[in-house]
Formats: C-alpha cells, sequence, structure tokens
C-alpha cells in the first residue's frame, strides 16, 4: 500500500485507500473537513511510542472528516468480522489518521482517547511490528487508550474480556492471511 500524501490544492488524496476529498467542504450536518495541526498530537505520539518502547515515528498526518471515514470503513472494514462502521470514531490508514468531526474535540481528553488509539496503530506500523493477525493489534491499541484516559481522570473505556474478545485471532485463515 502506498503511503498517504497531501496533493497540491485544496485536494487529498489517500493513494491506496481509493479516497479522495475536498477539504474545506461542509458535511450535511455543517462540520467542516480539516487537518489536526502536529502540534495538537506531538506529545501524545511520543507518550504512544514511549509505552511501546518504540522510536518516536514521522508524525501522521490527521484528517478530521466523517466523510473520510466512512468512506474508509466502507472499503477497508477494520474489525472485518463485526459491521461496527456505525460506531467507529476513528481509522488508520498507513501514515494517515481519520477521525470522525461529528464527535471529536481535541480539547477533550476523552476524545484524544480515539487519537491515542490511532497513534498507537502509527506506532506500530512504522516500528514493523509483527502481529498474527490484524486483529492481535487491538490489544496495545485499547489498552494504551485505556491507560491514557485513567492518566487523564477518566475510568477505562473497555474491560479487559472486551479487550480479548476484540484483540484475538478469529480462526486460522485470518493469521494465515497475514503471514502467521
Amino acid at each position: 500500500m502506498k503511503k498517504p500524501q497531501l496533493a497540491t490544492g485544496s485536494r487529498l488524496a489517500l493513494c491506496g485507500a481509493g479516497i479522495t476529498l475536498i477539504l474545506a467542504v461542509g458535511c450535511s450536518a455543517g462540520w467542516q473537513e480539516r487537518l489536526l495541526s502536529p502540534d495538537t498530537y506531538r506529545l501524545q505520539l511520543a507518550w504512544v511510542a514511549d509505552q511501546l518502547a518504540a522510536p518516536v515515528p514521522e508524525m501522521p498526518k490527521i484528517l478530521i472528516s466523517r466523510a473520510a471515514l466512512y468512506e474508509h470503513t466502507n472499503t477497508q472494514m477494520i474489525h472485518a468480522s463485526l459491521d461496527r462502521r456505525s460506531t467507529i470514531q476513528a481509522a488508520y490508514v498507513p501514515g494517515l489518521i481519520i477521525l470522525d468531526q461529528a464527535g471529536f474535540d481535541e480539547g477533550s481528553s476523552w476524545d484524544m482517547g480515539f487519537l491515542i488509539h490511532e497513534l498507537v496503530h502509527h506506532v506500530q506500523h512504522m516500528s514493523g511490528r509483527i502481529y498474527p493477525c490484524p486483529a492481535a493489534r487491538e490489544r496495545e491499541a485499547y489498552q494504551l487508550q485505556n491507560e491514557w484516559l485513567v492518566m487523564m481522570g477518566h475510568a477505562p473505556a473497555f474491560s479487559d474480556g472486551f479487550i480479548s474478545q476484540n484483540s484475538r485471532c478469529r480462526n486460522i485463515r485470518e493469521a494465515a492471511a497475514s503471514g502467521h
């Protein structure tokens, strides 16, 4: 998969994901799609890398766009065995994090938990970590999201049971498809 890159002008091309959007065009509910400033998440990326004992990678682009999130989750389900598109708040495409602007407020420590989750996937990808299946990547993401929330004074969002259920390889074919 090619690394997503910002195109010149006001268009954003997500190479390999099949998504093309016009930035700063309002969605049906009047939200504005926008890129999140790296200054907003630089410390969070360093924290995630430290927690995973990985080097701090290049900063990902972060797009706040419900349209892009829905397009991505329609074309490449993150949780392939569960159709949870309506509850997905964020997605990771290598080098790009997409957040749903309908519910994301970078001033909210709770909402930043969604960003932490996707930053985990970015660090996992950029550090070349290998997992037995795609779902196995979720364990670290949910655990660090919970740690972030507790550190910010919230209760954990996910139980150990939920994390175990959603981070296990479903079958031998899933593990084989990822090369393990």
